[in-house]
């Protein structure tokens, strides 16, 4: 059976605000001897715990109200101010949010609330995604909590006295109704060339560089020669190659000599073996030749040419594998090379990469294809469209970030490798979703809640779940249906009469 609560709003007002002004902390007025503080969080350096968390572990629990001393708010009322200057107190509870026993009681974090407070309070959610603790655990935000089911607010029905106080209370309206949203999300990002477009040249084999062909900035095409190597190895295979195949001919020509004789006269077949066997021999070695001039740079048709140039020359070339841009050098004629250390990086800048960080909590969002929109200061023009191309499958472990990669068109060069820019990656455009406006949307403790109206003044609050949200939407994802009216201006009233009801034992049966 529904609690009726009667009420009048001012009433209701006075009343919240004795509750909150009989808990306010104790003034406790410690600091260190010298007078300095910690300019981050305002504290003694000597008793702050988020500079020095082992005050926790050192000082143990308080007695009194059963939270580790170092982070007792009640006992020590500088540290209320510390916990709001790190978005960290909830003003609905009057107490740190991390340590929060209503809100925290049911579907929170799993870590003990005195290994959360002092860490920075979640980044609100864009969407129903968790937020990320310092140390990478998953924890709900409010927006993105289910409803509790062992929650009794849905129980309850706001009753006013007439129509006249609803006129009073100031209550305004608004119907549940579909409406397109489209969501964003921002982020920076860092231009690079494209790495599959990329390449850092070092020669097939070592010698002296005797001529440097290009520059920075050279244009080249695919097969261009930026450099000529005189190499002694080089030299070498390629007279081993000529060697085997002489050697190859040279068994050929035995082979069918000893077939033929056997054939005519009956020689041993011995002979006729043993010929057979050089001839696959000389084939090996004419394949092992050939392959070893495929590695140093040369396709089948410079290795077959080599047998009629009979060519010794021990220059080796160093050629442009793809079209591009020389973007690099360390190339000086004259000096010693091998093929540990790249002369040259070569670069096709009609692409580039946006190499985009973003927080972990939006991971649930991506998707590969989403449009992504990169703005770069001083940039002449608009930059084309992007589309992600790649999401990372791990979270940086220093800065709890999620790399993901969004491939750019870059036909005027007008783009740079290194450049700072800021992204937008649309994950949600223009889709029909059933919305409320946020000032509808209230927390209880442990459930968001809306206050559906029933009558002239009855108003019933339904426990909701949440999804995409924009600078005045909210995305209703169940608790509500389309059509029914919600209270707007003046929820936060209403909140506070069913608040009222629970002081003393918690928003849920089991608080």
């Amino acid at each position: 059976m529904r609690n009726i609560l009667a009420l009048t709003m001012v009433a209701g007002v006075v009343a919240g605000g004795v509750w909150y002004a009989l808990r306010r902390p104790r003034i406790a007025g410690e600091s260190a001897a010298d007078g300095s503080v910690c300019a981050e969080h305002g504290l003694a350096p000597a008793e702050c715990p988020w500079c020095d968390p082992t005050l926790v572990e050192k000082l143990g629990m308080c007695a009194g109200h059963g939270v580790p001393e170092a982070l007792c708010w009640k006992c020590h009322d500088k540290l209320v101010a510390a916990f709001k200057k790190k978005n960290d107190w909830c003003a609905g509870h009057d107490c740190p949010e991390s340590l929060c026993k209503i809100c925290n009681g049911e579907g929170g974090s799993d870590k003990p609330a005195a290994e959360r407070a002092g860490q920075d309070a979640p980044r609100a959610a864009a969407a129903p995604a968790g937020a990320i603790n310092g140390d990478g655990t998953i924890s709900p935000t409010r927006h993105s909590q289910a409803p509790n089911a062992r929650c009794e607010t849905g129980k309850t029905l706001v009753t006013l006295a007439d129509a006249e106080t609803v006129r009073r209370a100031g209550l305004e309206f608004a119907p549940v109704e579909r409406k397109p949203i489209s969501q964003t999300i921002s982020c920076n990002a860092q231009l690079g060339y494209d790495l599959n477009r990329f390449a850092r040249l070092t020669p097939r084999a070592p010698g002296l560089l005797s001529e440097v062909r290009v520059d920075l900035g050279s244009a080249l095409r695919r097969g261009d020669v930026l450099a000529v190597v005189d190499s002694a190895e080089f030299a070498q295979a390629k007279a081993d190659y000529l060697q085997a195949v002489a050697s190859l001919h040279l068994a050929e020509k035995n082979s069918d000599r000893e077939r033929e004789l056997h054939e005519r006269s009956g020689t041993p077949m011995k002979d006729l073996l043993e010929a057979e066997a050089r001839l696959i021999s000389s084939q090996m070695d004419v394949r092992k030749a050939s392959l070893r001039l495929h590695t140093l740079g040369w396709d089948d048709s410079r290795v077959q040419g080599l047998e009629q140039s009979k060519d010794l020359s021990s220059l080796l070339e160093l050629v442009a594998p793809f079209d591009g841009l020389v973007v690099e050098r360390s190339a000086v004629v004259g000096e010693s090379v091998d093929t540990t250390r790249a002369l040259f990086a070569v670069a096709d800048t009609s692409r580039m990469w946006a190499m985009l960080d973003l927080h972990s909590s939006d991971a649930a969002l991506l998707a590969l294809g989403q449009p992504v929109q990169v703005d770069i200061d001083g940039a002449s023009g608009p930059i084309p469209e992007a589309r992600i191309s790649w999401i990372s499958t791990e979270v940086d472990p220093r800065t709890r970030t999620l790399k993901a990669r969004a491939e750019l068109h870059n036909a005027s060069s007008a783009l740079r490798a290194n450049m700072f820019a800021h992204a937008k990656v649309r994950v949600l455009e223009e889709q029909p979703l059933l919305t409320v406006p946020k000032p509808a949307l209230q927390w209880d403790g442990c459930c968001n809640i809306v206050f559906v109206r029933k009558s002239e003044r009855e108003f019933e609050p339904r426990k909701v779940s949440l999804g995409y949200e924009t600078q005045d939407l909210v995305e209703i994802r169940g608790g509500v249906t389309e059509g029914e009216s919600v209270v707007t201006t003046g929820s936060y009233l209403l909140k506070t009469e069913i608040m009222k009801s629970s002081i003393g034992a918690g928003c849920c049966p089991d608080d």
